[in-house]
């Protein structure tokens, strides 16, 4: 069982804002992650044109270039995957520059906070507006005394703006750096029963679907054809899978500010939350990020 990307994409109404040409035209992301191996993964369906390498050109988990399909992945169809015809989209397939950085860098997928730091630097250098935080770890210390926090609320005033996986441990309180003041944190939603999923911590400002996603990887990683998906894809859970989602679809939206002479900012986000979405719970945050609640 699982839920294929173009899938979440109808479900969410993101179609919607393809068939009217918003596809992240004019929009930088950057993700930051394990990277990617070129070699490798330029030959990916869904890898597209566009990518910009940044770090180490090795990447031996997968997991990034899973988040960033979702994200950022060309469209693609194939009739003979996983025994019948599948359909797989990015949510901002046309964004103007997809920036791959990598902070994390063991075939484990573990990295440190100045690897992360350093990472969101190289993208934000790169140009990126939307960056993509599909990591974390917990923490008990006080937010003002952890770095990778103090770091990305240095931007507070800035129109960059920070997704954040909220992270897998089941607890009351956000990961670092998702509880960063400024960043949109991302809860995992599982489509298959309509409640929180229960790895996903709370406290987090929405939710996005996470559980059994089914999208592209790079080839010949270690996450390489997870949860019986065929060679090249993989089926994986996790807020890391909630968060490119969200990426995306403020992708698009930040595409359509611009076009109206604005630019989307990390509050705005949070305003159209409070003003549209469901009133703030723990586990539930504004509920879903769609469309609709920016236009």
């Amino acid at each position: 069982v699982y839920i294929t990307t173009e899938e979440v994409i109808k479900l969410l109404n993101i179609d919607r804002l393809h068939g009217q040409g918003i596809t992240g035209s004019g929009v930088s992301v950057g993700i930051v992650d394990t990277g990617a191996t070129p070699l490798l993964f330029n030959r990916h369906p869904q890898a597209g044109t566009g990518i910009k390498y940044i770090g180490s050109y090795a990447d031996t988990n997968g997991h990034g270039t899973h988040v960033f399909t979702i994200a950022l992945g060309r469209p693609i169809e194939i009739k003979r995957l996983q025994n019948k015809g599948v359909r797989l989209s990015g949510v901002a397939y046309d964004s103007s520059k997809k920036i791959v950085t990598k902070a994390l860098s063991t075939p484990a997928g573990m990295g440190s906070d100045a690897s992360v730091i350093e990472a969101i630097e190289s993208a934000i250098s790169a140009g990126a507006e939307i960056i993509n935080l599909s990591l974390g770890i917990p923490t008990e210390i006080n937010k003002d005394d952890d770095p990778l926090v103090k770091h990305i609320e240095s931007y507070s005033d800035s129109n960059i703006i920070f997704v954040a996986a909220a992270g897998n441990e089941g607890f009351d309180r956000l990961s670092s750096p998702a509880n960063a003041s400024n960043a949109i944190s991302i809860g995992a939603y599982n489509t298959f029963n309509d409640r929180l999923a229960r790895f996903s911590n709370k406290g987090f400002t929405f939710m996005m679907p996470g559980v059994r996603i089914f999208s592209g990887i790079q080839y010949a990683t270690v996450l390489d054809n997870a949860g019986g998906a065929s060679p090249g894809y993989a089926i994986l859970s996790g807020t890391s899978m909630a968060a490119p989602f969200a990426t995306g679809l403020l992708a698009l939206i930040k595409q359509i500010y611009k076009a109206q002479g604005k630019d989307l900012t990390w509050r705005d986000v949070i305003q159209a939350g409070k003003e549209r979405g469901e009133p703030w719970t723990p586990d539930r945050g504004y509920g879903l990020l769609t469309p609709d609640l920016f236009l």
